[in-house]
């Protein structure tokens, strides 16, 4: 894919998993899933730039907002606007390989 900069989706499914890889110019750039823990709160929680806490309590007011969860935490100042097209992002991109084993 990178020699050939490859743009498009990946959909990769193992035991009951799916996970999306969206690729520009042969680079992954966001990597989607359907499970739970690898959401875009618990990805901040496990890389430290989100509290536990925090992401319950936006959590919950996601449960009555039509907004998504990155503008309910810029909306509260929780996280920078960087961090969502920054190297949280490019670090998901290069840990595809983590998000689906191959064994």
């Amino acid at each position: 894919m990178v020699a050939q900069k490859a743009t498009g989706t990946l959909r990769l499914t193992l035991r009951g998993a799916e996970k999306t890889v969206y690729v520009k110019d042969g680079h992954p750039i966001y990597v989607q899933s359907s499970l739970n823990s690898e959401a875009l709160g618990r990805f901040l929680v496990r890389k430290g730039i989100l509290k536990e806490t925090d992401l319950a309590k936006s959590l919950e007011e996601l449960s009555s907002s039509d907004m998504r969860l990155g503008e309910i935490l810029l909306k509260h100042k929780l996280i920078e606007s960087s961090v969502l097209g920054g190297e949280p992002c490019r670090s998901a991109g290069r840990d595809v390989d983590q998000l689906v084993p191959l064994d």
